[in-house]
């Protein structure tokens, strides 16, 4: 494939992206071929594959979600230990545990997904 093919192709790529987004084909096709002159790697990081620094990674906030997922859920089988002795500790400890684990989800769900539609993507 020769290079002229190959960046016709592309800059048609992002003008039907463009145009899937709501642009007209003529203004598709100029904003395409625009954005490839300006800089073609960083148009097709951010409009075709999604690459943006707004979506960029927060290894800080994940080390430190991380531990505290990690605590809470090494906790939830300690709270039977508190209240129950002898035999039914164990079956306790694992139907605390299993509860637990199956009503974290919906309220991870309801806390995290308002926060999720507010975040702007890079297309």
């Amino acid at each position: 494939m020769r290079l002229s093919t190959s960046i016709g192709n592309e800059q048609a790529e992002l003008a039907g992206i463009y145009v899937h987004r709501g642009l007209d084909p003529e203004l598709a096709a100029r904003v395409a071929e625009q954005l490839m002159a300006h800089d073609a790697l960083g148009a097709h990081a951010r409009d075709d594959i999604g690459i943006s620094p707004t979506l960029s990674a927060r290894p800080f906030q994940a080390a430190l979600m991380s531990s505290i997922s990690f605590a809470a859920g090494g906790i939830v089988p300690l709270i039977p230990a508190f209240a129950v002795r002898g035999p039914a500790l164990i079956p306790t400890t694992a139907v605390v545990s299993l509860v637990f684990q199956r009503c974290s989800v919906p309220v991870l769900r309801a806390l995290v997904a308002p926060r999720l539609s507010r975040v702007r993507y890079g297309f």
